[in-house]
């Protein structure tokens, strides 16, 4: 069953390009797209969901080590299947 955010904010548009929110089970997530590897982790607060290594739900690397722009359309398409995004 993916992970259904209900709330999304982009915090930064590019190096990294990166996005905080919320799961509709009230856990944080936070999203991180820099040196073309893709992160997203999730936690009982914000802070547990940017650093625990053991809460990430999606990492991989999409591009080369240069690249630190994602767009959203781009993050829908990296995960679809694993996170269930706000439209």
């Amino acid at each position: 069953m993916p992970l259904k955010v209900v709330e999304l904010e982009q915090t930064c548009p590019a190096s990294p390009s990166q996005w905080e929110g919320k799961a509709d089970d009230g856990r944080f997530v936070y999203v991180r797209f820099r040196w073309g590897h893709l992160r997203i982790g999730v936690g009982t607060t914000l802070d547990e969901a940017v650093c625990a290594e053991q809460k990430t739900v999606f990492e991989r690397q999409l591009s080369d080590g240069l690249d630190g722009e994602l767009s959203y359309k781009e993050l829908r398409a990296a995960t679809k299947g694993i996170v269930d995004w706000p439209e």
